[in-house]
């Protein structure tokens, strides 16, 4: 089998594997859209456009994730890329996650978070990433939800991420 073939190979398997990881975990992210939404949409703050999520593949996205006030960007992923997590099957990781000013402090981050994370550990998945995390405000909001900073991560002053395991 030459070079050409063997990449071929990978690739197909590779597109295997994702289309089979899409079928398994779309009905979880349906759920997870459903109890997200039922918290956003309740939010005077936060408008009917913003509280408006999609999914796409294996994300979870709010309609007007770049000029919203609110936005969340969640995903399941394979965390290879995460040396923490090596050994794991499948991680659910918030990517982003923005609360309008006047609404921190009033617990729908953590609403929205607990949504996410019992949906997902429902269904096998319990670790959990935090990524672009953007000051200290965030660190400190995602210590209150149970989330640590990595040792590959803990040399840095704003890490790229923390994480939670649940057992």
């Amino acid at each position: 089998m030459s070079e050409t073939q063997n990449a071929d190979e990978v690739i197909r398997k590779l597109e295997e594997r994702n289309t089979s990881d899409e079928t398994r975990f779309q009905p979880v992210l349906s759920r997870a859209q459903e109890k997200i939404q039922a918290i956003v949409s309740t939010q005077p703050l936060i408008s009917k456009e913003d509280a408006d999520f999609r999914i796409d593949r294996l994300d979870l996205t709010s309609t007007y994730f770049q000029s919203g006030a609110f936005a969340l960007w969640a995903g399941i992923l394979r965390p290879q890329t995460f040396p923490s997590l090596m050994g794991e099957q499948f991680a659910g990781v918030i990517k982003n996650l923005r609360i309008p000013k006047d609404l921190r402090g009033s617990g729908i981050g953590k609403q929205i978070v607990q949504a996410w994370e019992s949906t997902l550990s429902a269904h096998g998945i319990k670790s959990f990433l935090a990524t672009n995390i953007k000051d200290e405000e965030a660190i400190q909001f995602w210590r209150r939800q149970g989330y640590g900073i990595p040792e590959d991560e803990g040399y840095k002053k704003i890490p790229y991420y923390m994480m939670k395991k649940n057992d």
